[in-house]
């Protein structure tokens, strides 16, 4: 619950992957979207390559968890 706290208002996918969670952490999430986040082109290719820079340099990386974008 901490980490939710501190990413509040802010992309949290790469947090949700670092920890791992389980099919039923996801499934979970489901029942939580509130809405879906809607980026143009630019933004999109910008976003994947932070996260790929990211997980270049963590190990971990970002998914499309928490944020989808379309």
């Amino acid at each position: 619950a901490e980490v939710i706290l501190d990413v509040s208002g802010q992309d949290a996918d790469e947090f949700f992957e670092d920890i791992g969670h389980s099919d039923d952490a996801r499934e979970e999430l489901k029942k939580h979207l509130v809405g879906t986040l809607k980026l143009d082109e630019e933004e999109i290719a910008r976003r994947k390559k932070a996260a790929e820079e990211a997980a270049k340099s963590s190990g971990g990386g970002m998914g499309g968890v928490v944020v989808i974008a379309g």
